[in-house]
């Protein structure tokens, strides 16, 4: 075996390298400011928006869509309610109410809204007068007694 001796570090070698160490870490730092200098300008002279003022866009704009969508919302339930209490379903039957009388002149329609609610509408056409029948319609029943041709028109606009 070999007896190599130590070598003593001293202590101005130590101080030495701090040095050194300090002065690249002070060159390191400053050329990385200056970099970051340089990318600022570049920005500035870009239309890039800062990235606060992105997500402040961004949040507005969400915003802006949330509450659009809300009123789209409210005015879709009101657009429902309305549809709903208008003529949706309509059964129509022609025929010849008097025997005189041909090309089947005379019908009955039947007329209801979404909850089928509405009427049974008789046109009774003659030769010489016209007569004409409503009759209510409440959940698909009328209280009134129907015809064979009116039974028929509301059972074309219940679907049946």
């Amino acid at each position: 075996m070999y007896n190599v001796p130590a070598m003593p570090i001293l202590r101005e070698d130590l101080l030495l390298a701090l040095v050194i160490t300090n002065v690249l870490l002070v060159l390191a730092v400053a050329v990385m400011a200056l970099r970051l200098r340089r990318f600022e300008r570049a920005m500035a002279l870009t239309d890039v928006p800062s990235l606060d003022r992105a997500l402040s866009e961004a949040k507005e704009l969400r915003s802006a869509i949330q509450r659009r969508v809300d009123a789209l919302e409210r005015e879709t339930g009101h657009l429902r309610r309305t549809l709903e209490g208008c003529v949706q379903h309509v059964g129509i039957v022609r025929y010849d109410a008097f025997k005189d009388m041909g090309g089947q002149m005379s019908f009955s329609m039947a007329l209801l809204d979404g909850r089928q609610d509405g009427m049974v509408v008789s046109v009774l056409n003659g030769r010489e007068e016209a007569r004409i029948y409503a009759k209510p319609v409440k959940s698909g029943q009328s209280t009134h007694s129907l015809s064979e041709e009116e039974r028929t028109a509301l059972a074309q606009a219940l679907g049946q």
